[in-house]
């Protein structure tokens, strides 16, 4: 939704996707693993993208989970739990 709001012509951008790997050194632990342009300029969009991603790196960090957590404490109800 940035990507999309950053520029007028950046309106039909689809959307990035991330993937874990070791912490950068924003210390965020995600980097991108592909983007979606759809129909906007890929020049204008990579512009927005690389100052957004900067600045989220800083923002929103990916950790590994500690111990494995049941289902069920994860708020993923299955049929038989309700």
């Amino acid at each position: 939704m940035a990507v999309q709001r950053s520029d007028p012509a950046c309106a039909k951008f689809l959307g990035a996707f991330i993937t874990e790997c070791e912490l950068n050194k924003a210390g965020a632990g995600w980097t991108l693993k592909g983007v979606k342009y759809g129909a906007a300029p890929r020049d204008k969009c990579d512009v927005a993208l690389a100052t957004i991603t900067a600045k989220m790196q800083t923002q929103y960090v990916i950790l590994k989970p500690t111990r494995d957590i049941p289902a069920k404490e994860q708020g993923n109800s299955t049929a038989r739990d309700r």
